[in-house]
């Protein structure tokens, strides 16, 4: 158990802009839903695996002129060395900042005339890419998904401007006890584990990360053969294959093995932390590990 004594003011969680008229559709889908519900059981999507390794799933939804292609790469912070933890989060936080044929400028203006939009995210286990874009415009957001994921440069004044934002939004989150008492208790709980660090790092991992580690990390884990391509929307099986070949065709399989990363140790004894603030409040965050996803129960 994890005590933070004090009161906190929660942030506001960052805007993300976008058109409103793909914001129109997407409150339209979620309505959808509801009526859709009964049909989730029935959804089974195509599935289809390239040449070059790469799992492509295929879901046809033609009520709503709107594709979505989500890319999973089998690769997160897990796989940071420790000394390096925040690692995958800076890299695929580099991913839309510039390309062999792109600015990162040219990206986002490409990308936000059509109304849609192009996000990258590290997790613990995985980092995902994705293109979210009106049907008129699916290629373009194949061919721009395509591009950060093939063809990113990681410009140095980029890795710098990227990086000092991580460490300034670190600073940030110090103010936010629920922030500081999670991570706090991710160590306690995750000892001796890669779970134990943050995504984004520490304010000491984060810059002994150097430009050949970024390469490195880039080359080695974005393979095709250790990718799920995921295609939902307005879009039929026939037009996501032809598609898919064009644009991830050149993507050259890898010969990095799979990494694993081993269970976290069962805490054998209830461990308590406080960390004092001087705040009128306190936060207070109670936990263990759970159970296997592939258990019976």
């Amino acid at each position: 158990m994890l005590e933070m004594r004090g009161r906190g003011r929660q942030p506001e969680p960052p805007h993300r802009g976008s058109s409103h008229l793909v914001i129109c559709l997407l409150l339209t889908a979620t309505l959808l839903s509801s009526v859709r519900a009964a049909q989730a059981a029935d959804i089974n999507p195509v599935r289809f695996v390239t040449p070059n390794g790469m799992t492509v799933l295929v879901l046809e939804q033609h009520w709503l002129p709107i594709v979505q292609v989500h890319t999973l790469i089998k690769a997160g912070a897990a796989q940071d060395p420790p000394e390096k933890a925040g690692l995958a989060n800076l890299v695929a936080s580099l991913l839309d900042e510039g390309t062999k044929t792109r600015t990162a400028k040219q990206l986002a203006e490409q990308i936000e005339f059509v109304g849609g939009t192009l996000t990258t995210k590290a997790e613990e286990d995985f980092t995902t890419a994705s293109a979210l874009v009106l049907k008129k415009d699916t290629e373009l957001g194949f061919e721009l998904l395509a591009d950060i994921l093939l063809h990113p440069t990681f410009p140095e004044q980029e890795v710098k401007r990227v990086r000092s934002q991580i460490l300034g939004e670190m600073q940030s989150e110090k103010d936010d006890p629920g922030l500081v008492a999670t991570k706090a208790f991710h160590q306690l709980v995750f000892d001796g584990h890669p779970y134990r660090w943050p995504v984004n790092g520490t304010e000491e991992s984060v810059p002994k990360i150097t430009y050949a580690d970024i390469q490195n990390f880039f080359s080695h884990e974005y393979i095709p053969n250790q990718t799920i391509l995921a295609i939902v929307g307005d879009i039929s099986v026939e037009q996501a294959r032809a598609l898919v070949a064009k644009q991830f065709g050149s993507w050259k399989r890898g010969t990095s093995p799979p990494r694993t990363v081993a269970k976290p140790a069962q805490i054998e004894k209830p461990v308590v932390r406080l960390i004092e603030k001087d705040l009128t409040q306190a936060t207070i965050v109670l936990g263990h590990l759970g159970i296997s996803r592939t258990n019976p129960d």
